[in-house]
């Protein structure tokens, strides 16, 4: 079984790119679901991030408000491109940002904004670390695109069992982490 030895910062390591999100805190807001969280560049904290849920933009406190800001090429709502003032980690994560995969907007292909890949980093976390729940105590099973739950602790014994009465599932306690999340997130 996988998860037993490996912690969940070294698992989500491995599906995430040098941007993280740790200490997520979620709380209902006015329009919805709303979070606080940090924002990490590989080892270090460049940001607190509060959505509020208000139907508003997500909120970026960086960690390097001090520095002087640099001009950082972008895009705004509309997809056009913008020159930001932004702090250097601002601008580093801004860029980044264009790199990810575009999104369809109506049948447009536009660039994920800051926003977007926050809400992508969180939700990724949390759909990492539910998984880690589930792997850790259930048999966990995928079985024509969808993804479901054997009431019984996660063993080998009982993995085993499962085996022999589900042949054609794919366990994802027996899978890499990595491997299993791409399933779980269907």
């Amino acid at each position: 079984m996988i998860c037993d030895n490996v912690s969940l910062s070294q698992q989500l390591n491995e599906v995430q790119t040098m941007y993280h999100v740790k200490k997520i805190v979620m709380f209902n807001g006015i329009e919805g679901e709303g979070y606080n969280c940090n924002l990490y560049r590989d080892k270090t904290k460049i940001a607190e991030v509060i959505n509020d849920a208000s139907g508003g933009d997500v909120n970026f406190y960086w960690t390097d408000q001090g520095s002087p800001r640099v001009e950082t090429n972008g895009v705004d709502y509309k997809d056009e491109p913008k020159i930001y003032k932004d702090t250097p980690e601002e601008s580093l994560f801004r860029t980044h940002c264009l790199d990810l995969p575009k999104w369809d907007c109506n049948g447009k292909m536009r660039h994920k904004d800051m926003d977007f890949a926050i809400e992508d980093l969180v939700n990724d976390t949390l759909s990492a670390r539910s998984l880690k729940r589930a792997l850790k105590n259930i048999v966990t099973f995928e079985k024509d695109n969808q993804v479901y739950t054997y009431n019984r602790k996660a063993t080998p014994e009982n993995i085993t069992i499962f085996k022999a009465k589900k042949p054609d599932a794919i366990i994802l306690n027996s899978l890499a982490f990595k491997e299993a999340l791409k399933l779980w997130r269907q």
